[in-house]
């Protein structure tokens, strides 16, 4: 059972028991009092959002007490439950016994070292740009890879099948927090499924994962780059230069690096997908946020171009590249069918779902696109899925079925929203719950309610291409409003 620590009154005490804890303290002696106002949880700012699990303790028979002190410090016995919350520096210890709730806080020495720290460097304020990778998220940081048997951002490479290891990269001020890049021997070199993000001492963090396995960045022969986004392309392609390695990637990218490699540019891309969905306060926000040009050296064009589904003869092994557009126009999945391998990018993912419409050009019918691409998943084999982002240990056809499943409901809610009248691209994502925690658009930073709203325009694009929604040309930007038959 999830707990939510920062939900307010219900933290730390049952609401069943707060009219009998009332009625305790009120009659209890003025020392006593005391003692249990120090015993108060911290105030609501100070507390972690984070889960726990309830456990029932082992039935026994109470032993003799000294008083509430020892009492608390004491294993959990008889008639008591026990739950643990760890957030990094305090341990919070709550014994439940009849009518009451009481809280152990243990305070651990936080640690400062820098193998503490990654992978969470200095991070630059966040810019919203279309180089980035996926943008709908909800931080797994925390969640444990069964390669590794730590969280999934670990330092390392992780052995995920025979030759094949897993190396989690830094992302800057990312909800993701890394990227998987896989290390692939080959028996005449390696070859790397995507590159990272190029970020300062990144090189070398990769180059020290290597060398846990006997290799190294000399080493590297390949890189079969997923899709064009920076924390995928823009290290393969800087290390390709330095060291002669060949970068591989789909066609369909070739028109996003067209733009990203643009001299002319004095403004985000976003500004302009914003535009045509009728989205103008939120580009003009866009508008004031400082812009970078992208780097063309990052962007330069691969050795190698995808244009359909092909088979790669990788020195002792054989991986088929399939294309999987939807994320974005030019995305590509591989397949190592002797050991069952999907590395996936960011088409499957295990914990989230990819944004889709975050691309410049603006795409067509992303979102179709991506559903067929799902589907051709489950035509393969089930698969072990290798994620760009995220631990190991799903299988392709669950988790394509849960995608495309999650997708139906979004849209069902997305007509929902118009069946009445003419709505606009953001009127309808502000009727919209956004990620887990079901915000609403307006709790969203500005960034992940640009992709809200574009991911809401590639859901009503698909209602009007199937017929259960009529669009037309409005004054600030195309309206939708459901059909009879939708």
């Amino acid at each position: 059972m999830a707990v939510d620590l920062a939900s307010g009154p219900r933290w730390g005490r049952p609401s069943a028991c707060c009219a009998r804890l009332r009625h305790e303290t009120a009659q209890a002696p003025a020392q006593t009092r005391r003692a249990r106002s120090r015993r108060r949880p911290p105030p609501t700012s100070q507390r972690p959002r984070c889960s726990s699990s309830i456990t029932s303790a082992r039935r026994g028979v109470d032993g003799p007490t000294r008083d509430d002190a020892h009492r608390h410090t004491r294993r959990v016995r008889a008639g008591r439950r026990e739950r643990r919350v760890d957030d990094g520096t305090r341990t919070r210890q709550f014994l439940r016994r009849p009518g009451r709730t009481r809280i152990l806080l243990r305070y651990r020495k936080r640690d400062h070292s820098a193998a503490a720290r990654w992978p969470f460097p200095p991070s630059p304020v966040r810019r919203c740009d279309m180089t980035q990778g996926p943008a709908r998220v909800t931080s797994t940081v925390r969640t444990e890879s069964p390669d590794s048997g730590q969280s999934w951002i670990a330092e390392g490479a992780w052995p995920v099948a025979s030759g094949v290891h897993r190396i989690p990269l830094p992302l800057p001020n990312d909800g993701l927090r890394a990227v998987n890049v896989y290390a692939i021997e080959t028996g005449g070199g390696l070859v790397l499924v995507d590159g990272g993000w190029a970020l300062p001492n990144v090189p070398e963090l990769l180059d020290r994962s290597l060398r846990t396995i006997g290799s190294g960045l000399g080493d590297v022969t390949t890189f079969l780059v997923t899709h064009a986004h920076r924390d995928h392309y823009t290290l393969a392609r800087v290390l390709g230069d330095r060291l002669g390695a060949q970068v591989v990637l789909g066609a369909g990218e070739r028109p996003a690096l067209d733009v990203l490699r643009r001299p002319d540019w004095t403004y985000d891309p976003l500004v302009d997908l914003l535009r045509h969905a009728g989205a103008h306060e939120l580009a003009e926000r866009v508008l004031a946020v400082p812009f970078d040009p992208p780097n063309p050296v990052f962007w330069a064009a691969p050795d190698r171009w995808l244009d359909s589904e092909t088979s790669l003869e990788l020195g002792e092994r054989r991986v088929d590249a399939i294309p999987t557009p939807g994320h974005t126009p030019g995305h590509f999945v591989f397949v190592e069918t002797a050991q069952r391998l999907l590395f996936a990018g960011d088409h499957v993912l295990p914990t989230i779902t990819p944004s889709i419409g975050f691309a410049a050009p603006r795409p067509v019918g992303a979102l179709a696109d991506y559903l067929r691409s799902l589907t051709k998943i489950l035509q393969l084999p089930d698969l072990h899925v290798l994620p760009a982002h995220g631990p190991t240990g799903t299988w392709s056809h669950a988790r394509a079925r849960q995608l495309l499943e999650h997708h139906d409901v979004r849209l069902e809610a997305t007509l929902d929203t118009i069946r009445d009248c003419w709505r606009g691209v953001v009127d309808v994502a502000s009727r919209m719950a956004w990620t887990r925690r079901e915000l609403a658009l307006d709790q969203l930073d500005v960034f992940n309610q640009a992709v809200a709203v574009l991911e809401t325009e590639v859901h009503l694009e698909l209602l009007a291409a199937d017929g259960r929604a009529h669009g037309a040309d409005g004054g600030r930007g195309r309206e939708y409003r459901a059909t009879r038959a939708g």
